[in-house]
């Protein structure tokens, strides 16, 4: 019998062309090109063009790369009307599920991808997903949303609907650089799902409803939530390590340290660390600023464990501004790009994905007469 192995780890299911995990050298690089270079120098809409084309845009690229998504962000009639009927208790991730998941059947009815493009699908859907949790937000308060503006870029835009006043341009950057480092990063769970359901010759709204599924699980998203969760508990960087001594004594996992993927340092842990501190230095976060760095120490002296992207993304989203549920939301809207260049990636040259399971019942028996 073959070698059996749980969560498929250490299975090379495919190859790819998208981005490269090296966990001894603990590099990430997004079509060859260090993550961590890409946050500090290029924008959201930029990366996002290279995940989907392969190439770093230049400026004429770019800009008809900006004015398509500008022109998609606005909700379809059926989008608005489904995100009105949704539960007030649903969750921002819940309420992103189903609207894409709505848009997909009218997007299928109306236009389709062979007629509308499964690139411009993308493009519609990284549009959207801003559009989507920020009207979502002001749904909530009963209040008329915030339209989106065609003259921001994606992050800026993001923020300007949601929370419906100019947006500090330093804030802007932050969330720029959160929504790169978490675009892409292999064959994870919700991305294996939109290729696994790609390959079954699927659309693209139902590829991205499925990931958001993956994602909705606490083994795959909600770690940034976690982390802040933790912080808000704490409250006082005094107490950070006593408490994670604690943790580790108890044999309990702190969430935001370690990677399976990156074992000795996550490549993107320290940009998004200088995210946070620019957030922090803005909006008064001298506390959890010193958490954060509170807490790395002490796992450092405990077990030498690095922080991931999660310890500080938390923080910094809740210091601008929005709400813990909002923080996997966000991490989607990062990786919406990602999960659409596995889609056409797939979809371009596909394979149906159809792996085998080693039997491990009872033998053949005989049905009672």
């Amino acid at each position: 019998m073959s070698e059996v192995r749980p969560g498929l780890a250490g299975v090379v299911a495919d190859t790819t062309a998208i981005s490269e995990q090296d966990g001894d050298a603990s590099a990430l690089t997004y079509r060859g090109y260090r993550v961590q270079d890409l946050a500090r120098r290029c924008s959201y809409e930029q990366v996002a063009y290279l995940l989907l084309h392969g190439e770093l845009p230049t400026a004429a690229e770019l800009a008809a790369f900006c004015a398509r998504e500008r022109e998609l962000r606005e909700l379809s009639p059926t989008a608005w009307d489904v995100l009105g009927a949704c539960h007030d208790g649903a969750r921002p991730l819940d309420t992103l599920r189903t609207v894409i998941s709505a848009a997909g059947g009218e997007y299928e009815a109306t236009v389709g991808e062979e007629d509308g493009g499964l690139l411009d699908t993308a493009i519609g859907l990284i549009a959207n997903t801003g559009t989507i949790l920020a009207y979502d937000a002001w749904r909530r308060d009963d209040q008329p949303p915030v339209p989106p503006d065609p003259e921001r870029g994606l992050a800026e835009n993001l923020l300007w609907m949601y929370f419906g006043q100019e947006p500090d341009a330093r804030i802007v950057r932050a969330l720029d650089t959160a929504l790169i480092l978490y675009a892409e990063l292999g064959f994870n769970a919700s991305t294996f799902t939109v290729r696994t359901v790609m390959s079954t010759g699927a659309d693209l709204h139902g590829a991205i409803a499925a990931a958001l599924s993956a994602l909705r699980g606490p083994l795959h998203g909600g770690a940034n939530e976690e982390v802040w969760r933790t912080m808000a508990s704490l409250g006082d960087a005094a107490r950070a390590g006593a408490w994670l001594r604690g943790e580790v004594a108890a044999g309990r996992r702190v969430t935001g340290f370690g990677h399976r993927v990156f074992r000795r340092r996550d490549p993107r842990a320290e940009p998004m660390r200088e995210a946070l501190g620019q957030v922090a230095a803005l909006r008064g976060g001298e506390v959890e600023l010193a958490m954060h760095d509170a807490l790395v120490d002490a796992m450092a002296a405990t077990k030498g464990i690095p922080p991931n992207v999660d310890l500080a993304a938390g923080p910094a989203f809740h210091l601008m501004g929005f709400p813990t549920e909002m923080f996997t939301p966000l991490f989607a809207a990062g990786r919406m790009a990602g999960w659409c260049a596995h889609a056409i990636e797939q979809r371009t040259r596909n394979a149906i994905i159809h792996p085998l399971a080693a039997y491990a019942g009872p033998p053949t028996r005989e049905v009672p007469a």
